[in-house]
């Protein structure tokens, strides 16, 4: 295999093409300064040397890769992303109070998600719930049953709830899904 490591210099870069070199693959480290170059042919990588912020095309340095991996940017997402993950966990605790706090007075059961986005709302005795409610209600939901393929759950009037989404729009959900779901035979 052919893999291209973009921002081959960086730790985690280096560890992957000495990983990718050991095990026969053909490991090709992109970087920007030459004199980083005995570094990659250390861990016996193939050398490339290329700016991507002042080319005009990646092509030549992406030609006949298998994988390309942009080591880079992940380092880059780990080390300055924490004011982003902390921004979306709020909204996150705040999307799962707010559907929480609906869900409490509805004649379903409600599953809210541990760590996620995606609920559950059960007791939804309908064939096709989701497809019903989002011809109703307007919002797009997921049928519980194509969840339990291969387990010996019934999740068939379930339906799961994503909400991973704005305060704003997370709002108008209870004001369309309480008269949907009220319409619904077995409530």
């Amino acid at each position: 295999m052919d893999v291209l490591v973009v921002g081959g210099h960086g730790k985690i870069a280096l560890r992957l093409l000495r990983l990718l070199a050991a095990r026969g693959h053909r490991a090709r480290g992109l970087i920007r300064k030459p004199e980083q170059a005995a570094d990659i042919q250390a861990v016996g990588a193939v050398l490339v040397v290329g700016d991507l912020e002042v080319e005009p095309t990646l092509e030549p340095y992406v030609r006949g890769a298998d994988a390309v991996v942009l080591a880079g940017m992940a380092v880059a997402a780990w080390d300055e992303s924490a004011d982003w993950l902390d921004a979306l966990r709020t909204l996150l605790a705040g999307n799962r109070a707010l559907m929480g706090e609906w869900a409490a007075g509805l004649p379903l059961s409600y599953t809210p998600p541990e760590a996620t986005y995606l609920a559950w709302l059960g007791g939804v005795a309908h064939d096709e719930s989701a497809a019903l409610l989002e011809r109703t209600a307007k919002v797009k939901l997921s049928e519980g049953a194509d969840f339990s393929a291969g387990t010996g759950v019934d999740t068939a009037t379930f339906v799961r709830l994503n909400f991973a989404t704005g305060p704003e729009v997370l709002r108008s959900l209870p004001n369309r899904l309480t008269p949907a779901l009220a319409g619904i035979s077995g409530l």
